[in-house]
């Protein structure tokens, strides 16, 4: 991502990431068919936000949990009555061996859970990788892997609506113990394995076909995977779109490499948004997958998942409820900025076979089934005004919307700003919400040892008609009638939201909504909000009905 940092302990939980993403982005777009334009949900919509999934570790558990055809239907109907929308059954090449042949007592039992669950209108999916992948002939036999998956998809009317295929990015890898605890070491990898890799891939999507069972490629960190290429030079990155940006930073420009069809520029997903750290390391590592997925030619749609429990003793995995919590909150604020990159959060533990529930005892639940889900509408317009000897100069085009004002002793005639954010809701077919708050975002911190922080006073406006690429100070839009709606005190770089329920009920006749934000406590510091222009954390409202 945008910076270098810690080695994330993911390879383990690729498979349910992924597993998680096909089950979701399924249930929310209703995909029928692997397409190499893939439509993973509404256009402007979230409507992933209401799936509870549980990932089932399928081959280790079996024989303690599922062992007997009760204890099978048992399990689902616990997670029934835990309000679980989607199981996820993680198989492994030994569990692929049998799939095909329908006597065998794990793959029975497999379709008596899948039976099970669809009685109770439950999804269930079945994901297999290839773990620590190498580039050699052996990998070849496993191709063969993929007829099984397929075999059972299709024998005796399974209902198991996709079966997921993962393949693992790790090339020619070695895993090494440093101080104990075991890493893996990539520092081999070469342009022809990464040319290797991508066939592998080509092959498998050729024998799939038109199957119901989607490829999906697993890149956890794609600047990475790639800068770690020993001898990939610029003709060959450029050849395979991926280009520099971000201060320098390789990443993936467009998805064409890292596709599984030939030529796509949207691949079928971009996985390995799965975390086991602490707080801290989890929020800055989602964060940059976060934005480095929405900075794809199309943005590719991702799940945030972490570990919530303990794995081994040198797993920092999250331990305490609030740090779960945070976590969540801090991922569900990234959710919020980028719906149409970030389908859902889901923590789950990693818990030992023998402790029946803990695969999702700890779930954290998403929005429950048939809730509420906020609609998003997000700014049309944005701008500042400056006033003194900038009043008549434009800032329609800035990145971001600046706030500021300064008693007039210090010069505050020529630094004075403030910021308007226009939000068209015309789609909304309601007459009135419940709830409805505007959310913005502040790159840079402003407190000061002087100015623990900036009072930003929210007003709405009923005046609509300014555009953003001519207003200036001289043509701002009137206050008169305006209704001041919040003060937020601004101190530290994030997010930050006002209350703004009844102002947008008193606009419903045209559903046009003007904000005000100015610091009317001349605090002579500048505030930075993120604009529409920014391309990433614009302003938005959000609704409840």
């Amino acid at each position: 991502m945008k910076k270098s940092r810690f080695r994330l302990f993911r390879s383990i939980g690729i498979c349910v990431a992924a597993a998680l993403l096909l089950a979701v982005s399924a249930l929310s777009a209703g995909i029928q068919q692997a397409q190499a334009e893939a439509v993973w949900w509404p256009e402007g919509s979230d409507s992933a936000a209401d799936s509870r999934a549980v990932w089932v570790y399928y081959s280790k558990e079996f024989d303690v949990n599922y062992n007997t055809d009760q204890k099978a239907l048992d399990a689902v109907t616990d997670m029934r009555n835990k309000n679980i929308d989607v199981i996820i059954a993680s198989v492994t090449y030994a569990d692929m061996l049998g799939l095909s042949n329908a006597s065998a007592a794990r793959t029975a039992r497999l379709q008596l859970m899948i039976d099970q669950a669809k009685s109770y209108g439950m999804a269930v999916y079945i994901g297999y990788w290839e773990d620590a992948w190498i580039a050699d002939n052996t990998q070849v036999n496993r191709y063969t892997m993929v007829d099984h998956v397929i075999a059972f998809n299709n024998q005796n009317g399974s209902h198991a609506d996709v079966v997921g295929v993962v393949t693992d990015y790790e090339m020619n890898c070695k895993t090494v113990e440093v101080d104990g605890v075991k890493q893996t070491d990539c520092s081999s990898r070469a342009k022809d394995k990464y040319e290797a890799w991508r066939l592998f891939h080509h092959n498998l999507k050729n024998r799939i076909g038109s199957n119901l069972l989607k490829l999906l490629v697993t890149v956890p960190d794609p600047d990475t995977f790639i800068r770690s290429c020993v001898d990939c030079d610029a003709s060959w990155l450029a050849n395979n779109g991926i280009t520099t940006a971000n201060g320098g930073t390789t990443y993936t420009g467009d998805v064409a490499y890292f596709s599984s069809y030939a030529g796509a520029r949207f691949a079928d997903a971009l996985v390995g948004m799965y975390y086991r750290a602490n707080a801290a390391l989890i929020k800055s590592a989602a964060h940059d997958d976060v934005v480095e997925s929405n900075a794809m030619t199309k943005p590719v749609p991702i799940v945030v998942g972490f570990s919530a429990g303990h794995n081994t003793t040198t797993d920092p995995t999250l331990t305490t409820v609030q740090a779960v919590l945070d976590t969540v909150q801090a991922i569900e604020d990234e959710r919020a900025a980028y719906p149409k990159v970030v389908l859902g959060t889901m923590a789950w533990r990693w818990d030992k076979p023998e402790t029946p529930e803990g695969e999702y005892r700890d779930l954290m639940p998403s929005t429950p089934p048939g809730a509420n889900i906020p609609i998003h509408y997000y700014a049309a317009e944005d701008t500042y005004v400056r006033s003194g000897a900038y009043a008549n100069t434009n800032y329609g085009s800035e990145a971001q919307l600046e706030i500021k004002d300064a008693p007039n002793t210090t010069g505050g005639a020529d630094v004075d700003r403030i910021a308007y954010v226009k939000v068209n809701a015309g789609a909304y077919p309601g007459t009135s919400v419940t709830s409805a708050k505007l959310h913005f975002f502040v790159g840079t911190a402003v407190s000061d040892s002087a100015v623990p922080y900036v009072p930003v006073t929210v007003q709405g406006l009923t005046a609509d008609s300014w555009s953003e690429q001519t207003v200036t100070w001289s043509t701002r839009p009137s206050s008169s009638g305006a209704t001041t709606l919040g003060t937020v005190q601004v101190a530290g770089a994030g997010w930050y939201t006002v209350d703004v329920t009844a102002y947008v009920n008193a606009q419903m006749t045209d559903k046009t909504l003007t904000f005000r934000l100015s610091d009317d406590a001349t605090k002579d510091r500048l505030v930075r909000v993120w604009s529409r222009e920014y391309g990433m954390n614009e302003p938005y409202v959000s609704f409840n009905e």
